[in-house]
């Protein structure tokens, strides 16, 4: 029989666009487990938000001095599950050394270890330390499913599956939130507003300097159209006597922000957390990340617009307000084409295909269960990093191999894919690397497992011989010459970094306090690492047969006489 496990702390201590992260996939888990009882310990100057929700049971805001005595107070109380959800670097250690402090019978997420440096209870937050704090390690799993994910498995394990009748409800809603606030809802200026007009949300400081144009494109064209635009706004000069436009310049009380963004049909956004918050309201988004580095980097899908129907348009370099007006307007108008005509055919009409070249559009989309569920960006047009991108797709499928023990059909994952002579040569010219990277994983795992059988021969687990000693340091360094090896192996195949990355994280949280349970753990390592080799090979594999030339039977000639 399963224990009667009913009391969740939640350690969030990160910025307030991770509050809302949290706060979304509490309230998934809530509805699945109607009956736990949920305490969130927050920052004082981001708290407000956890306030007001229905579904979190107490909220404990960390004082900024005095916080041995309050951690006192905290200790007292009774918690079965403990979920360290911070993730900003700069909050992560004091996080990680309020989840080592308080009990609980099981935790995850970061703690201090004896040392006094940062280790992880559970795998995903080994993974999320290994690959999404890496700005070069793209994977398709969004951080909200991903802290959902590593609170439901553990649920289950513990308590069991959840309730069988929990119904598909939307989490996001215009009414996620409670206002119980004494602060006006609504500012007088956006009150006293035409209710004709669909309202469009702007939040500038996190756009190009030139998104005033696309905010005149829009008015322009669009007479059914107003904006209300957010926070800092100098670049919006040009249009401060628009009748169409209202400016809410000063910092919005959270509630009036809330009922501001309730009342609109979009927010344009760049990145900060108001889109968070706006996905939380089931608001639709229209997102621009900030150009990265790496050209055409999908780092920003980790953390973009959650829900269905988000809109995103990427940029190579320069945002350009005239493309994102194009994009922008297939989506709004597509209730009245019903997709009659294509992106392209609408970029072509305004006279930007051209710039296509320059910029991605995706389109945002829940997936079924049985594809994996979550949250998905899906490609609509534009420039396509088509290895990246298969890569990208498939470190997603690792994680759910290794942590959900199950994953969706390769063969239609495979199916689903734009195959280019371009992709398929790079497809075989990395099948080398991985074969190379498979034996030394193969052989790793092998000096791990003598070195692990060598070990356990020690009376007491450390007093030993000579030659057990030389014996048992030949081994390490041979597995420290594999490990030299992997390292190498990435420098010419970078994609394949991702699983280094994952093996050395791995190796960072050894748990064992003997030699011989941390080679066991090593062993571990080196199988997990093989494993993602192996999901790499069959992907290899599927996506070249389906590249390979098919014979077409043709009808045998027929002879008609006259």
């Amino acid at each position: 029989m399963k224990p009667a496990l009913e009391s969740i702390l939640i350690v969030q201590l990160g910025e307030i666009d991770e509050v809302f992260r949290s706060l979304m996939a509490i309230k998934a888990v809530k509805h699945l487990y109607p009956k736990l009882s949920v305490t969130f310990i927050v920052r004082k100057e981001t708290a407000l938000p956890a306030t007001r929700v229905s579904f979190i049971d107490r909220v404990i805001e960390l004082p900024r001095v005095h916080v041995a005595r309050w951690i006192g107070d905290v200790i007292d109380q009774r918690y079965d599950i403990l979920a360290n959800w911070t993730y900003a670097q700069v909050h992560a250690r004091k996080a990680a050394i309020v989840s080592t402090l308080i009990p609980a019978i099981v935790k995850v997420g970061d703690y201090l270890r004896e040392d006094l440096t940062q280790g992880s209870y559970d795998a995903w937050s080994m993974y999320r330390e290994a690959w999404l704090r890496d700005e070069n390690i793209e994977q398709d799993i969004h951080f909200i499913d991903l802290i959902t994910t590593q609170l439901l498995t553990l649920l289950q394990i513990h308590v069991g599956d959840p309730v069988q009748d929990a119904g598909t409800t939307p989490v996001t809603s215009k009414l996620f939130f409670n206002n119980e606030s004494t602060v006006p809802a609504l500012p007088e200026r956006f009150k006293e507003r035409s209710k004709a007009f669909k309202w469009i949300a702007m939040h500038c400081s996190s756009l190009s300097e030139r998104a005033d144009e696309w905010a005149d494109m829009v008015l322009r064209r669009h007479p059914d159209h107003a904006i209300v635009v957010l926070g800092k706004s100098s670049e919006m000069i040009s249009l401060a006597n628009h009748p169409r436009v209202i400016f809410l310049n000063d910092e919005l009380h959270f509630d009036s922000l809330v009922s501001v963004l309730a009342q609109c049909s979009w927010l344009f956004s760049g990145k900060h957390a108001v889109l968070d918050l706006a996905s939380l309201l089931g608001v639709r988004v229209f997102y621009s990340p900030t150009p990265s580095a790496r050209e055409f980097s999908l780092k920003w899908s980790e953390t973009g617009p959650y829900g269905n129907g988000h809109i995103v348009m990427a940029s190579k370099s320069e945002w350009r307000p005239e493309l994102a007006y194009a994009a922008w307007s297939y989506y709004q108008g597509e209730w009245f084409h019903q997709h009659s005509i294509t992106v392209v055919g609408h970029f072509d009409n305004l006279g930007v295909r051209s710039g296509l070249e320059e910029i991605q559009i995706f389109k945002s989309r829940i997936r079924p269960p049985l594809e994996g569920g979550g949250v998905r960006f899906e490609r609509v047009t534009g420039k396509f990093q088509e290895f990246e991108s298969w890569m990208y797709q498939l470190r997603g499928q690792m994680a759910r191999a290794w942590f959900c023990g199950w994953i969706p059909s390769v063969d239609d994952e495979v199916a689903r894919l734009s195959l280019s002579p371009e992709l398929v040569k790079r497809i075989r010219g990395v099948h080398e690397s991985i074969l190379l990277f498979e034996k030394l994983a193969t052989q790793g795992r092998s000096l791990a497992l003598d070195l692990c059988h060598a070990s356990s021969q020690i009376r007491a687990g450390y007093l030993m011989s000579v030659d057990e000693r030389e014996k048992i340091e030949d081994y390490g360094k041979r597995i420290l010459e594999v490990e030299e090896l992997m390292a190498r192996v990435t420098q010419v195949e970078p994609e394949l970094h991702c699983l280094l990355k994952w093996y050395q994280q791995l190796m960072h949280n050894l748990q064992g306090l003997t030699l011989a349970e941390m080679a066991k753990e090593t062993v571990q390592g080196f199988d997990l690492v093989a494993e993602g080799i192996d999901l790499l090979m069959l992907y290899t594999k599927k996506t070249l047969e389906i590249a390979k030339p098919k014979a077409i039977k043709s009808k045998p000639p027929t002879l008609t006489l006259l």
